[in-house]
């Protein structure tokens, strides 16, 4: 979302509004509508052009959370370098009552993470070993199924967790 108008068409879209409407009359729209909304955008920083102008959408988008925020709960997620320059660009922080970074988690805190947002899915979680497994000593000892998907788990989650720098 890189335009006033995609940006609108998004809300639109997602509240079943009537087409044509101005930014102005999108919000009053929103703000007239009955139920309380938790409203999730991720990587809030791909809505902005390194370009002249390039931040007239999420300055629009920041007006728009501000003027909702006692009705819509928004959950907003960012990359940690692009919200560093929008902080020091825009002052986004003073747009939020709570931050939470997520830099620099462990394996562990990974893990769960990972763990408990798979189990909301319903489905269960089963690590194949690759090829490389299959030489390694300390893999080849373990005789249970269940000794050997700890195995892999706790060597997946710690290399996910080396490979991602805890993000």
């Amino acid at each position: 979302v890189y335009t006033e108008e995609s940006l609108k068409r998004h809300f639109i879209n997602v509240f079943n509004l009537a087409d044509g409407i101005s930014f102005d009359e999108l919000i009053n729209e929103l703000l007239k509508l009955e139920d309380r909304h938790i409203i999730i955008l991720e990587n809030l920083h791909n809505m902005f052009l390194r370009a002249i102008d390039g931040f007239n959408v999420l300055e629009k988008f920041l007006f728009m959370m501000s003027k909702l925020q006692n009705k819509y709960f928004w959950l907003i997620t960012s990359g940690i370098y692009g919200w560093e320059y929008l902080d020091k660009v825009l002052h986004i922080s003073d747009y939020f009552h709570h931050i939470i970074d997520l830099t620099s988690l462990d394996d562990k805190a990974i893990r769960e993470l990972i763990e408990t947002r798979h189990k909301a899915s319903g489905y269960g979680l089963n690590f194949i070993p690759s090829t490389k497994f299959e030489r390694n000593r300390a893999y080849r000892k373990l005789k249970t199924d269940a000794e050997k998907q700890t195995f892999l788990s706790e060597y997946f989650f710690k290399t996910l967790a080396e490979n991602s720098n805890g993000n």
